[in-house]
């Protein structure tokens, strides 16, 4: 049991404690920053398409329920062309389209991306799931260390996803 000025004591600067405990927590959240694609996706990726068109978008590679796979070597050669895989996930009205590697010094972005239809009014999607595994080569011109980062987007949420891997170039 607290004692009565103790108590008194606490439910004067209990104010005061809990509007420095929420503007600390609001100060962090104000530094936590979506992803974002890199400016070669966005180069690349269409708004959302209107119905009975079809628009090329970042591929899904989170699915509720599965995991983030990707496939990135440890160590690579310097000069050779190294394959990195990832997981792709489509069915109904998306489909695999192309996988885009863009290296810029000691770092190297692969997206994936999906043609996706938008159905009328009067059609369907099936609702099938396929799980897609693609491969793709990068090459790093010079050893050392060096970044892999895979991007993509979450279903079905479509928020931006990022795998970053650390490799070895020697």
């Amino acid at each position: 049991m607290i004692p009565a000025n103790r108590h008194r004591e606490w439910r004067r600067y209990a104010p005061v404690v809990v509007a420095i405990m929420a503007s600390s927590l609001l100060g962090c959240a104000q530094d936590l920053t979506q992803p974002t694609l890199p400016a070669s996706a966005l180069a690349l990726e269409q708004p959302l398409p209107a119905p009975g068109q079809s628009a090329l978008r970042v591929a899904s590679i989170r699915q509720v329920g599965d995991p983030v796979v990707v496939d990135v070597p440890a160590t690579m050669t310097a000069g050779v062309p190294t394959a990195v895989a990832v997981t792709t996930y489509s069915g109904g009205c998306i489909t695999d389209d192309t996988t885009i590697v863009d290296v810029h010094g000691q770092s190297a972005d692969v997206i994936p991306f999906q043609l996706v239809y938008q159905p009328k009014q009067n059609e369907s999607c099936s609702t099938e799931l396929q799980v897609n595994s693609r491969e793709v080569l990068v090459t790093f011109a010079q050893p050392g260390s060096a970044t892999v980062k895979i991007y993509g987007r979450s279903y079905p949420d479509g928020g931006v996803v990022i795998v970053t891997r650390q490799v070895t170039v020697q």
